[in-house]
């Protein structure tokens, strides 16, 4: 996902993030003023309402590919703000079922961790496919050994 990130730079001017893209560089040179920063790969841009004219096409083009997060800092200097597309919740439970133990310990690790809901998901789910395969072989979770665990993973 495409995310562009606008935060203050030295009095007047901008630093500019961006994902790479042929057209959005040729728009961002269009910019007078402008310099790339090989250190910080950002650009900066003069601060003026011709430079955020290009900034608002760049994002209209952005939109084009899904974009994951636009940050605008405030000129008076504040940190930006990032707004999180899956708020945090550490005390969701995976299912409403128990759990296996070992899958319950591992999502327990994930939330320590500050693992996201859908990571936390996802890693329960591979568990499950996991202990689902060794039920198969008739293997209990708990006395697998490394050459069954090497096989799932083939």
């Amino acid at each position: 996902m495409a995310t562009l990130k606008v935060e203050p730079g030295p009095p007047g001017s901008l630093w500019v993030t961006l994902p790479y893209s042929a057209e959005a560089v040729a728009r961002i040179k269009r910019i007078s003023g402008r310099q790339w920063n090989p250190g910080r790969k950002q650009w900066l841009v003069p601060d003026t309402p011709e430079t955020r004219a290009v900034l608002a096409e760049i994002v209209t083009l952005l939109s084009k590919v899904p974009v994951e997060t636009i940050v605008v800092a405030p000129k008076s200097g504040a940190q930006p703000r990032r707004r999180s597309r899956v708020p945090f919740t550490p005390g969701k439970p995976l299912t409403t079922n128990p759990p296996h133990p070992l899958i319950k310990a591992v999502d327990d690790e994930l939330v320590l961790r500050g693992m996201a809901y859908g990571t936390r998901k996802s890693y329960g789910q591979h568990l499950r496919n996991y202990f689902s395969w060794l039920a198969n072989a008739r293997v209990e979770p708990e006395n697998a050994i490394r050459e069954q665990i090497r096989a799932y993973l083939v």
